[in-house]
């Protein structure tokens, strides 16, 4: 399961704008967001990504 998107869209966060912050490609940012499963992502990005969205990584996962 992924929850990003829903965390970025209930928080105002574009895949632009996160891309941005965290400096990644725009494309990798995109793929990480629609991606239906993240078990093949490495940890330090799920990190990163929750520290910014102020979520822990289990949040990322949950389902809605």
């Amino acid at each position: 399961m992924n929850n990003i998107k829903d965390i970025m869209d209930k928080k105002g966060v574009s895949i632009r704008k996160l891309s941005i912050d965290l400096g990644m490609e725009y494309a990798q940012a995109h793929r990480l967001v629609n991606k239906k499963d993240l078990s093949n992502i490495q940890v330090s990005t799920l990190f990163k990504v929750s520290e910014y969205l102020g979520v822990t990584v289990e949040e990322i996962y949950k389902s809605k």
